[in-house]
């Protein structure tokens, strides 16, 4: 979903423009021949856009034989649709193939132009070779879309609802594109030879990006209008970050009705499995899936600042202080001139502190209560230059630590590589990871096999590598955009991140990890034929009829219980009941509050309730304080009976807080609800072009 979001936001910066249309686009079947086709327009990528150059017509021949108009077995349709023709196995081919020319021409155009760019003083990048090129690889993935055939197709599929809506990219367009991307730093003869060395020409060039713009458009235009908001909706968003309710919770597992379910036959389940096979299979979804999400396994080293000082002892203190006493002497009266500067202007008599105040009128507290106040607030000069040794100290050991565990996984790794490519004959002794961990005050584990909505949950997927991205894109591939992660089974990452420390007061430390991938589980469909496939699948299609039966008994319970008036403990003996709260629907990043835009705000957690999700939140805040309702989990497998408690911020004390309140503060609460929504677009664009797959679609390949 975010890479989607992110293809359409990086290409719908360029406002809508011009005209022209393209036939080389896969070839339709001959059972259902294209009303409108027109030849294509295409012009070189000139010094200047606004005087394109007739291009030469397109390499690839369009004539279809006799035999693939039929229903050739040499080549067979994959996909079929009701309204833009069929799609068979060379189209595919053809799509994929134009993608990965498409993406070296890119590629070398963009890392022609950042080479320019960075000998110019106005643009700061990377002056290396490497950094650049990767700069331009990354972007030239994102122009070029999805590399999976399920995101090619997708592509195409919105390409022709452009077509059919009016939408264009015209030759002018895309000029004006290539050269906002480039920076006008490409030469007519680098533009030639680019061209030669991916073996495609200017037609091909023109009509692969015209696929593109027009798919970029169409998905802007959705986007556009889903950005609008109406008053009432924004009063709701309001609500669900700042009404707070407090309920009592009467939870009935779905899997307890499991055994009730009786087994309705092969046939049944089999239409089942077909239905579901290319849906994910991921413990956060109520749909069921048998598409397996890649996994990954990562051992990973935690090195926190704050733990290495502490473990530094009194002897290194004190030889680091005598070697480097003047610079710590120095550097104690330049911070304590630095604090005397600053008293004159700070400090205030007591009658300046009363002057202007009404001695009726409360005097302010202090921004921290007394006893949340460091005893030592002014530190003595020997204690103010030991810590400045154990921060130094703790700050060398930590790059030390770093080079150290980066050199010793390195050399494991390329023995472990060459033993399962069969170079050595034995593999190589483990390093101690206990004891590196033990060397550098640090912590040592696995993540354990993870799917990236499982690895999300833990710590380290909120660290970050500021060149190369977060921990999830670095481990996993970054679908659908590419099959590969950025790092490789046994290569080394390094992330950091900020955590609150255990103080009252919160304070963020950097956290670093080093780590390494031991096990990748790439992505893959389960086939029925696979040895437990249909038991799976019979399981799965119980699991889903037996929540009809686990929401009919908490329906009956829900009654018994507004029969008896009373609260769920005693309305409900023998069954367990907890209390929850005060929560609120989303929960907003303290750091987004007060420093500005951030992480948007997320469904907050409920104690006792797993995953809750929108609609268990839904049905909490309809509820009155005393009403009693049902509501099912996020991943449905939990019915609740529900009684609402309390609920604090009523409607008429946050209507002064709406009116007053800008809506940006509280927009971001609507980024999943839209993402769900621009989700049920794509699904009903597939649904009315009647969008069928023959065989099930490919995930991304190696080689790509």
């Amino acid at each position: 979903m975010r890479c989607h979001l992110a293809f359409a936001i990086l290409l719908g910066a360029v406002s809508l423009v011009g005209c022209g249309t393209s036939d080389d686009s896969p070839r339709e079947s001959s059972e259902q021949p294209s009303k409108e086709k027109s030849a294509a327009r295409g012009s070189t990528i000139s010094a200047a856009p606004a005087d394109p150059v007739a291009a030469k017509p397109d390499d690839r021949t369009a004539v279809r034989t006799a035999a693939a108009a039929a229903d050739d077995p040499r080549d067979p349709i994959v996909v079929r649709t009701a309204k833009y023709g069929d799609l068979r196995e060379s189209d595919i081919r053809h799509l994929r193939e134009q993608r990965l020319k498409l993406r070296r021409v890119l590629s070398d155009a963009l890392l022609e132009g950042y080479k320019m760019l960075a000998l110019s003083e106005a643009f700061t990048l990377p002056n290396d070779d490497i950094s650049l090129a990767r700069m331009a690889e990354g972007t030239a993935e994102r122009v070029v879309g999805p590399s999976d055939e399920e995101g090619l197709v997708l592509l195409w599929l919105l390409a022709r609802r452009a077509q059919e809506l009016g939408v264009e990219a015209s030759d002018h367009f895309i000029n004006r594109f290539f050269h906002e991307i480039t920076q006008q730093r490409v030469t007519p003869e680098k533009w030639r030879s680019i061209l030669e060395r991916a073996s495609m020409s200017d037609r091909q060039f023109f009509a692969a990006m015209r696929e593109r713009l027009l798919a970029s458009q169409l998905r802007q235009l959705c986007l556009s209008a889903l950005s609008a908001t109406t008053p009432a909706q924004r009063w709701d968003y309001l609500k669900r970050l700042r009404q707070q309710a407090t309920i009592e919770a009467a939870p009935l597992p779905v899997g307890d009705y499991v055994a009730e379910v009786e087994d309705p036959g092969d046939q049944t389940v089999r239409a089942f499995f077909e239905e579901h096979r290319n849906d994910y299979d991921l413990p956060t979804l109520p749909t069921p899936g048998f598409r397996q999400p890649q996994r990954v396994n990562v051992r990973y080293f935690r090195l926190v600042p704050g733990e290495i000082a502490k473990s530094i002892s009194a002897k290194d203190i004190k030889a680091y202080t005598e070697t480097n006493q003047q610079q710590l002497e120095r550097a104690y009266e330049a911070a304590h001139r630095r604090s005397d500067a600053k008293k004159p202007a700070d400090e205030e008599t007591e009658e300046e502190k009363t002057q202007g105040r009404n001695e009726s009128e409360p005097k302010k507290p202090d921004i921290l209560p007394e006893a949340l106040i460091p005893e030592a607030v002014q530190p003595s000069k020997e204690k103010w230059i030991e810590s400045r040794v154990r921060a130094e100290l703790a700050e060398q050991q930590l790059k030390d630590a770093i080079r150290e565990l980066q050199g010793i996984i390195r050399m494991w790794s390329q023995g472990q590589r060459d033993f399962e490519a069969h170079v050595r004959p034995t593999p190589p002794a483990p390093p101690d990871f206990q004891a590196l961990a033990a060397k550098y005050a640090a912590t040592t584990g696995e993540t354990g096999l993870r799917s990236p909505a499982e690895m999300s949950e833990l710590e380290i997927a909120r660290s970050n590598d500021e060149r190369m991205g977060g921990f999830l894109n670095l481990v996993f591939a970054d679908r659908p955009y590419s099959s590969r992660a950025q790092l490789s089974k046994y290569q080394v990452g390094i992330t950091c991140s900020l955590r609150t420390s255990s103080w009252t007061v919160e304070i963020p430390e950097s956290v670093t990890y080093v780590f390494y991938k031991t096990e990748d589980q790439p992505e893959r469909v389960l086939a029925w034929d696979d040895e437990r496939t249909p038991e799976l699948a019979l399981a799965k299609w119980k699991q889903v009829q037996a929540r009809k039966l686990a929401v009919a008994a908490t329906e009956r319970l829900a009654a018994d219980a507004r029969t008896a008036k009373k609260p769920l403990k005693e309305a409900l003996p023998g069954r367990r009941v907890f209390t929850a709260g005060p929560f609120t629907w989303m929960t907003e990043s303290l750091a987004a509050r007060l420093m500005g835009p951030g992480e948007p705000p997320h469904l907050s957690e409920v104690e006792g309730v797993d995953r809750p999700g929108d609609d268990f939140m839904r049905a909490v805040f309809r509820l009155s304080p005393g009403e009693i309702g049902v509501a099912l989990n996020q991943p449905k497998t939990v019915a609740y009976v529900i009684r609402l408690d309390e609920l604090r911020r009523s409607d008429e004390s946050l209507w002064v807080v709406f009116e007053l309140t800008p809506p940006a503060e509280y927009a971001d609460v609507a980024a999943d609800e839209l993402q769900q929504t621009y989700r049920d677009w794509l699904d009903e664009i597939k649904s009315s072009a009647g969008l069928k797959w023959e065989r099930p679609p490919d995930l991304p390949r190696v080689e790509e």
